[in-house]
């Protein structure tokens, strides 16, 4: 049986969201998703996908569908290989779902969470509330 888990980033303050994707980017998280770029916006929740070069159109369009209060996903990976889906799911909430090569604790089962937090240190906030989920 496989697992899930996910993070879930709350914020007293709306998200800058060009700022954050930024940030994401200066700590070592690409949109590279195994050459092409994945996002996904509103709620009917179908992703598509771009060639890398049009990830600025993209995340600008993405920006544009977010100040409109939609729900908006990119796929971001850590060093290129470990990662999931980012949703944006309002100004305050960011989900990242661990679903693309999932880091684990030593037994191999468990999410290293910590590993995730390093990782993520750089768009962790003081007003941030952090909710690590995992489900068996």
């Amino acid at each position: 049986m496989s697992r899930t888990a996910s993070i879930e980033m709350s914020y007293n303050n709306n998200i800058d969201f060009i700022d954050f994707i930024n940030r994401l980017i200066l700590s070592n998280w690409n949109f590279n998703d195994y050459g092409k770029i994945r996002y996904m916006i509103g709620e009917d929740f179908e992703w598509e996908s771009d060639i890398l070069e049009n990830f600025k159109d993209v995340i600008n369009k993405m920006e544009a569908e977010y100040f409109k209060d939609k729900i908006v996903a990119i796929n971001f990976l850590y060093k290129n290989n470990i990662g999931g889906n980012l949703i944006f799911l309002n100004r305050n909430k960011v989900v990242l779902n661990l679903n693309i090569n999932r880091k684990t604790l030593t037994n191999g089962v468990n999410t290293d969470f910590s590993f995730y937090m390093e990782a993520l240190n750089n768009i962790l906030t003081i007003d941030c509330y952090i909710n690590c989920i995992e489900i068996p």
